[in-house]
């Protein structure tokens, strides 16, 4: 799996909990900053899921890049650095190249005050891509955070949808 937005490595560590047991299974996470607090997180896990995750000093976007340049794939991401209409689409732009078909890739913080996420999630939908939204107020019980989860399968639904289609030119 791989995750952009490592932060204090809390969701690194529950993916690990995850994929542990698989062979093989493995998180990647991409952050170009380090936070106190990980590597002690981190330390309480137990050593099966502690190897399971390898941490990259490197912004999404360069290293979602340099990953596909790598030929490495995987079966699911987690977008969760920039909360930008424009650098979540660019992650996910790449994540659609490097997650397999079928795969899920995720987005949080979609429903976020400070970030317009949602406008990415707009660009998708757009794209063609189903996106279903969790956890939040409009689905049901929202999140005490109010920042939701927002799950896209990698496989686009139907042609993407030409919002300016041209004009029918009808013969006489």
């Amino acid at each position: 799996m791989l995750e952009t937005g490592t932060a204090r490595g809390i969701s690194a560590a529950c993916l690990a909990s995850a994929v542990a047991h698989r062979d093989g299974g493995s998180i990647v996470t991409l952050d170009p900053h380090y936070y106190a607090g990980r590597e002690e997180l981190w330390s309480i896990l137990p050593e099966s899921h502690r190897r399971c995750i390898e941490a990259r000093e490197i912004d999404s976007v360069g290293g979602m890049q340099l990953a596909l340049d790598a030929g490495e794939t995987y079966e699911a991401a987690l977008l969760d650095s920039l909360h930008t209409g424009e650098h979540v689409w660019a992650e996910f732009q790449l994540a659609t190249r490097l997650v397999c078909a079928g795969g899920l890739i995720l987005i949080h913080d979609p429903i976020y005050a400070g970030g317009t996420v949602h406008e990415a999630l707009g660009r998708i939908q757009a794209a063609g891509y189903n996106v279903v939204r969790l956890w939040a107020a409009a689905s049901g019980e929202p999140e005490d955070d109010h920042l939701g989860l927002a799950i896209i399968e990698n496989s686009l639904r139907h042609p993407a949808v030409d919002p300016n289609p041209p004009a029918i030119q009808i013969a006489e």
